[in-house]
């Protein structure tokens, strides 16, 4: 995919899991934003436990889930529903959740989970 077609934001998240890819950390996109403009799949979400707000992504790092919720650069906005998320994943233990602006912080992020 051409990267003019990209928002900043999927820019950044497509170097991250590169990154992650390259370091061979397991980790997952959580397709929390699937747009359709069916009602039907809208309801078969809904009812089979789509919510809005869960991070962007999921790694396993070591013993620990870490959620990454990747943003634009400028500008962007975390929603009511991922601040929502983000609390209530730092609540659990083994688990935290961050929102990151560049591949680079998300980066830093994973690294310093991975140094002793």
């Amino acid at each position: 995919m051409s990267n003019f077609l990209l928002k900043p934001e999927e820019q950044q998240q497509i170097a991250f899991v590169e990154y992650l890819r390259l370091r061979r950390i397991p980790h997952t996109a959580i397709p929390n934003s699937t747009w359709t403009p069916s009602n039907a799949q809208k309801r078969k979400n809904t009812i089979m436990g789509l919510v809005a707000g869960l991070p962007d992504l999921l790694l396993v790092i070591d013993d620990r889930l870490v959620f990454v919720e990747m943003k634009r650069p400028e500008g962007g906005i975390v929603s009511k529903s991922q601040q929502r998320w983000i609390d209530l994943l730092n609540n659990c233990e083994w688990v935290s959740a961050h929102v990151c602006r560049w591949c680079a912080q998300a980066v830093d992020l994973v690294e310093h989970f991975l140094s002793p």
